[in-house]
């Protein structure tokens, strides 16, 4: 089967941004270190604290991450968002608001026409999310 998964670039606050994550979806996380993996034998101190794969798992949610921007830099722009779609308006609205703290809200989570709640933001890492809530 395949499966596409989301992949999150960081420079240096990927297990802040996985563990903020984590508390806003109630979601399991697990974190390899550079110095944790086959790789950190061979590396400086300076890089082992880095998270070489960090991964976010609730359901059918899962988001990998790593502090390994690439050479080129790291630019996060609006052109892919997160899209989590929620079962019921309390734990949507509640994901919302987690998600939003210290970032901005794009548009509000409200009641649209082809969904009962559907709302973005740009968390406070620069992360595009789009949530939604149908029940109908």
């Amino acid at each position: 089967m395949t499966h596409l998964i989301r992949f999150l670039s960081f420079n240096g606050n990927c297990r802040e941004a996985m563990e903020f994550y984590r508390d806003c979806l109630d979601a399991e996380l697990s974190v390899e270190t550079i110095g944790e993996s086959v790789l950190g034998k061979d590396l400086p101190e300076s890089l082992k604290a880095y998270v070489f794969q960090a991964v976010l798992q609730k359901d059918m949610l899962r988001i990998v991450a790593s502090d390994c921007a690439p050479d080129n830099g790291l630019f996060i722009g609006n052109a892919v968002s997160l899209y989590v779609i929620l079962e019921d308006e309390n734990t949507a609205l509640k994901v919302f608001e987690r998600l939003s703290f210290e970032g901005e809200i794009l548009y509000p989570l409200i009641s649209s026409f082809w969904n009962d709640l559907f709302g973005g933001l740009k968390d406070r890492f620069g992360n595009y999310w789009l949530i939604s809530c149908n029940n109908r």
